[in-house]
Order: C-alpha cells, then sequence, then structure tokens
C-alpha cells in the first residue's frame, strides 16, 4: 500500500509540473461587445409630414431615436418592412422591432446567433440568418418564432435577398449556391456556381438574374430558375449590384469598381475607388445615374 501511495503522488508531482493545455483559438465570427456608459435621455418623438425630397432635403430634421430594452450595442443588421413603417434589426443580444411610425418597440427577442435580418414581401413574418446557415421565421407582430429551416450547411455568410418575392439566397464556403423561397419553407435551386467559396451575390431588379462572385476570381450571372449561365467575368470582387434596368452590373474590387453591360459580360468602365472604396456599400440609385 505504501508503495502505491508513493506512486500516486509521484505522478501527481509530475502532472503539476507539465505545461498548461493551450488555450484554444476563438471561433471567427461576430464577436459582441457592450458599450457600458449610458445613452442620454432619448428625445421625444415628432411625427413626420412629408417624405424626403431633394427639394425639402436641407430641412431634415430627427424625428426622434430608436431605442433597445437591453445593454446599449451598435444594431449592425436591419430590415425595412416593405411599407417602410417598421424597421428590424439586431444588436449584440435581442432580435427588435420598431414602429417607425410611434419609435416604440413592436417587439424584442432573443437574437439567437442571428446574423442577417430581413422582411416577408407581406411583411407578417422577419427571418433571420446565423452563422451556421439556420433561417428562423418570426411573427413580425409578437416575435414568436414559427420555424426553422436548415439553409446552408457550408454557409459562409455570403447572402442576396429579393424581397418582393421573399428568394433567399445564400453562398457556402464549398461554392454552392441555394436559394430558398422561405415563405414556403421551399429550396428552389442549388447552384454548383463556383470552384472556391462564394464571395458576394446580388438579384437582379427584377429578380431573375441572380450574379455570383466567388474567391476562385469569377463573376458569373445566372438565369438561377433555369440554372443557366448567361456571362461570366473575370475579377475578385467583393460587392456586386444590378443596374436597376438590368443592362450592367457593377462589380466592386479592393481598389476599384468595373461596370460590365449585360448580357454579353463586357468591361465598360473601371472607376478606381482607391483601397477599400466598395467593400462595404455598393448600390445604384433608383434611376440608375449613380453608384454608391
Amino acid at each position: 500500500v505504501t508503495l502505491v501511495k508513493r506512486l500516486l503522488w509521484a505522478c501527481l508531482l509530475l502532472a503539476a509540473c507539465l505545461p498548461a493545455a493551450p488555450t484554444p483559438e476563438p471561433t471567427p465570427g461576430f464577436v459582441p461587445s457592450n458599450r457600458l456608459a449610458p445613452t442620454p435621455t432619448p428625445p421625444p418623438w415628432t411625427d413626420g409630414v412629408e417624405p424626403i425630397t431633394l427639394e425639402n432635403a436641407g430641412r431634415i430634421a430627427r424625428l426622434g431615436r430608436l431605442d433597445a430594452q437591453t445593454a446599449p450595442s451598435t444594431v449592425f443588421a436591419y430590415a425595412l418592412a416593405p411599407d417602410s413603417a417598421r424597421l428590424a434589426g439586431l444588436n449584440n443580444e435581442q432580435l427588435i422591432v420598431w414602429d417607425l411610425l410611434t419609435g416604440s418597440i413592436v417587439f424584442n427577442t432573443a437574437r439567437a446567433e442571428a446574423l442577417q435580418v430581413y422582411y416577408a414581401p407581406d411583411k407578417n413574418q422577419v427571418y433571420t440568418v446565423d452563422g451556421g446557415g439556420a433561417i428562423a421565421l418570426y411573427d413580425a407582430a409578437s416575435g414568436a418564432q414559427q420555424d426553422a429551416l436548415d439553409g446552408h450547411a457550408a454557409f459562409n455568410g455570403a447572402a442576396a435577398y429579393y424581397p418582393d418575392a421573399g428568394w433567399l439566397a445564400l453562398g457556402g464556403r464549398d461554392g454552392e449556391v441555394k436559394v430558398w423561397d422561405v415563405a414556403a419553407r421551399r429550396a428552389l435551386v442549388a447552384l454548383r456556381a463556383h470552384r472556391l467559396q462564394i464571395a458576394a451575390l446580388a438579384f437582379s431588379a427584377d429578380g431573375s438574374q441572380l450574379a455570383t462572385a466567388g474567391e476562385d476570381g469569377q463573376v458569373q450571372v445566372w438565369d438561377w430558375q433555369k440554372r443557366e449561365r448567361l456571362a461570366t467575368m473575370s475579377g475578385q470582387a467583393l460587392r456586386l449590384a444590378f443596374a436597376p434596368g438590368g443592362g450592367q452590373l457593377a462589380v466592386g474590387e479592393a481598389d476599384a469598381i468595373r461596370l460590365y453591360t449585360l448580357p454579353d459580360g463586357e468591361l465598360a468602365r473601371t472607376l478606381a475607388t482607391g483601397p477599400g472604396g466598395a467593400s462595404d456599400v455598393l448600390r445604384y440609385s433608383p434611376d440608375g445615374r449613380y453608384l454608391i
């Protein structure tokens, strides 16, 4: 017995001398950070009396402020309802829907790791997508979760939404794009669009075409419902945008925007932006005259 005890003590001493196990690297992705300082008291809410136009833009005034019922944090994703009367947003902790006519909260519920948010075409549901490609459907009035869909098992964050029909395209690390009719709970198409992971996606104004960009250095334009490739262009795209008329595609790269005519895919013009010029936003004005 004494010999066994000595051996046990020796093992314990050796274990105490071993180096500590390395701390695992954090999983990449969204990391919430709370803001501890209190925000000022919100101003009284004022009703808007007219739409903003070029003529009255100089008289824009603040109507109020939308607040959350949690610790202050950034609203990092948002979606307007089809009638623009409500706003859905995601902050570090919650999915929140505000009434834009009164500034009041319609509902708030746990974010559940959601990273993107969209409104259904009939404004009766709110959709979210999390980092694992799961789609959640919520009642837009109560916040009750109504369903969940396995949108894309290899989802890498690239997404595009066509609000008129509720079509949601999700890109994956495997180069595959899946398009869902979320309201119908139905996957419509799976496209093996690229050899490497999807970098960006965009629907055309009428929803008939889908532009895809891959880390393989190619940009494709598809008639996605027929699974037919319409045009192929070269470029390391960060953002994609169709012109409202559908005759042009803007491809935002690291330091330039390239404009291609469609359907031939010919390069029409290059806009030098400098580093990061289209990494966050790439959008046409409604009349197609300006690119932001």
